[in-house]
């Protein structure tokens, strides 16, 4: 959790506080109104414009996780953020995983979403 206070990047969303209460771990972080998961359910799939820069963003911060011996480990449209929902502005990832990094698993979370966002989102149960 420490490095992740530490990390101070447009594309990771920030954390302004962590608290413990009766081995209760809160975590306070910033507030992104839309989701990624949001916009696939109502376009179904974006603009191949949008998702360039939607992946263009998300690399980079997986990059800086790598670099920092860190991984998402959960990167799906629930956990991509974005401040508005047109790509001119910035995405964020949250929920960033606390486990032992497992770069593999965010390179194929990275392959699904880039193909979620171009060819439609499709839930199965």
């Amino acid at each position: 959790m420490k490095l992740l206070l530490e990390l101070d990047h447009p594309s990771i969303a920030s954390i302004y506080k962590v608290s413990e209460d009766n081995n209760k771990i809160s975590v306070y972080q910033e507030y992104l109104p839309y989701l990624l998961y949001d916009q696939l359910m109502t376009v179904k799939k974006l603009p191949i414009h949008t998702v360039r820069c939607y992946l263009k963003q998300i690399i980079e911060v997986i990059v800086i996780l790598h670099e920092n011996n860190k991984s998402h480990d959960n990167l799906t449209p629930l956990h991509i953020g974005s401040t508005m929902g047109l790509c001119k502005v910035r995405i964020s990832l949250i929920n960033i995983g606390q486990a032992r990094p497992n770069y593999l698993k965010d390179i194929h979370y990275l392959g699904i979403l880039g193909y979620q966002m171009a060819y439609g989102f499709n839930i199965r149960s």
